[in-house]
């Protein structure tokens, strides 16, 4: 294991039945199994990490409601799954006034890669500055591969703050890929993560070589400048 890893937790529960049910367990604690459970392995490690390249703004449509977009590295060797993020809002007294968790759409991203993230609640009374927690994840997943995008393109609304982006994505798999999602990330002219979404897409699922068209409306601003990123998650049919 890098040693610049440490351990979050590791919890193993081992537990007995007697005539009155499970022994020596809290409420809080109780597992449906008599045989030992294993948690899996969380770590935190400075290698995944939140990019700076995140922003926040209040959505144009709700009034209230707060989006922060960006990406979390993965600079690890590994492939990693179940990524959890965190933020925290914090008054002038330095005092958390909220807290809000996530998770990317991708469920597993390779080593050596990112991808987006989004957070949405109802704007904190009284913030000054947030924060990010660091990320949680555990090591292994395969991505999907060998997933094409192309004929791209972006469509503005004359009347509301909003583009649609469409496009198509393609498997290039030997096999089906069911479950197919587009995943966006959307960037600013300043390169900053702007909106971060999955795609509508239908069909769903893929033949070998087949293609199906995608869609979505992400949050804009008219006469700025903005650039796509497109990552691709399904379930290659073994």
């Amino acid at each position: 294991m890098n040693s610049r890893w440490w351990l979050s937790f590791i919890c193993i529960a081992i537990v007995s039945l007697n005539s009155g049910g499970l022994a020596n367990v809290p409420a809080a604690e109780h597992v449906p199994y008599a045989n030992s459970t294993y948690l899996p392995i969380i770590l935190i490690s400075p290698d995944v990490y939140i990019l700076p390249s995140y922003s926040t703004h209040l959505f144009f449509w709700a009034l209230g409601l707060r989006y922060i977009d960006g990406e979390v590295q993965n600079g690890t060797a590994n492939n990693i799954q179940d990524i959890q993020l965190a933020v925290n809002f914090y008054n002038s007294s330095g005092q958390i006034v909220a807290t809000s968790h996530t998770a990317p759409f991708l469920p597993v991203l390779a080593a050596g890669d990112k991808t987006c993230f989004h957070f949405e609640l109802l704007d904190p009374a009284d913030w000054s500055y947030y924060r990010f927690e660091p990320p949680t994840y555990e090591i292994g997943g395969q991505p999907l591969l060998n997933m094409s995008i192309f004929d791209t393109g972006f469509v503005g609304d004359p009347k509301w703050p909003s583009i649609q982006i469409y496009g198509y994505v393609r498997n290039d798999n030997p096999a089906a890929v069911n479950n197919v999602l587009p995943i966006v990330t959307f960037y600013n002219e300043f390169g900053k993560v702007w909106d971060c979404d999955s795609a509508d897409v239908a069909p769903t699922a893929l033949d070998p070589g087949q293609a199906a068209f995608f869609h979505q409306t992400m949050d804009w601003i008219r006469n700025q400048t903005y650039s796509a990123r497109f990552q691709v998650d399904g379930d290659l049919v073994k």
